[in-house]
């Protein structure tokens, strides 16, 4: 398929602990690429939450390619 031209970090992009995320981190080849929030406006986002957002987004360079 080819490329749609959208601007992105290339990838592989990961999520923390080989996948094992526990931080809600998304790293891409040299630095952070997004955060999943874990708390808002004072309220807890459950962990299993933030680290299954975390892991969907770590797949994103492989769907838009």
């Amino acid at each position: 398929m080819e490329n749609t031209g959208f601007k992105h970090t290339p990838g592989p992009w990961r999520t923390c602990n080989n996948g094992e995320c526990k931080c809600g981190f998304v790293y891409g080849p040299e630095y952070i690429v997004a955060v999943t929030q874990q708390k808002y406006d004072d309220i807890e986002i459950k962990r299993e939450v933030f680290e299954a957002n975390a892991k969907l987004i770590s797949t994103a360079p492989e769907m838009i390619i």
